[in-house]
């Protein structure tokens, strides 16, 4: 709620501030709702998060601690690459993007990148940044597309309203320069065309120079 609070507060519409009024004061509710929420949550089960958390850690410690090239942490090297190529693969898809999968696909750019990131390197930190400029991208759209939401939900004022005109206008600029990174970086980086078809079964030169810094 803080970020569509943010963002719709830097929307200039003449004669429209009675409705950006009530957009701001729909979202601050919303808020407090949800602040009260978890809240409620966190007094719930905040302690048991806690307990689980430490006793990962305990565990994760000594893999991350260790420098050690014995079996396990070969075996551990070898399931991130194999996850990596997975990633890419999914990456690689669906053929078409829109507004209906966008979003979600923001999730599977997200993972990819952070696994990447475990072989950061100069041959791969270009792509690496082109998925994190996708993933923001998306994300910022995803924001207008909620906040959009929001207007139609509490906006009473009509068709004519200058201000969900502003927004729509917003948004589809937003979901343009997200939709032409995504296909943009996939046509790049990932060999698929224009038409949604990848060119080639084999991995990007990219993600396997990546994998083979993780599994050396």
């Amino acid at each position: 709620m803080d970020i569509l609070t943010g963002i719709a507060s830097f929307v200039r519409v003449d004669d429209e501030q009675d409705c950006k009024v009530q957009l701001l004061e729909h979202l601050g509710a919303k808020r407090r709702k949800h602040a009260r929420k978890l809240h409620a949550t966190v007094a719930k089960y905040g302690a048991s998060a806690r307990n689980h958390l430490k006793q990962t850690l305990r565990r994760v410690d000594p893999i991350l601690s260790s420098n050690s090239k014995d079996g396990d942490s070969m075996e551990g090297s070898v399931q991130i690459a194999a996850s990596a190529l997975k990633m890419e693969s999914q990456v690689a898809a669906p053929a078409r993007l829109g507004r209906g999968n966008l979003h979600p696909y923001r999730l599977r750019v997200r993972e990819l990148q952070n696994v990447l990131k475990l072989a950061s390197n100069a041959d791969n930190q270009e792509f690496i940044d082109a998925l994190g400029k996708v993933k923001d991208a998306i994300g910022d759209w995803h924001d207008w597309e909620e906040l959009l939401a929001n207007a139609k939900d509490v906006l009473d004022h009509g068709a004519q309203c200058k201000l969900l005109h502003e927004l729509r206008r917003i948004n589809d600029q937003k979901y343009e320069r997200a939709l032409s990174g995504a296909e943009n970086m996939r046509r790049k980086y990932l060999r698929v065309s224009s038409n949604g078809n990848r060119r080639s079964t084999q991995p990007a030169d990219t993600v396997w120079k990546a994998m083979r810094t993780i599994a050396a």
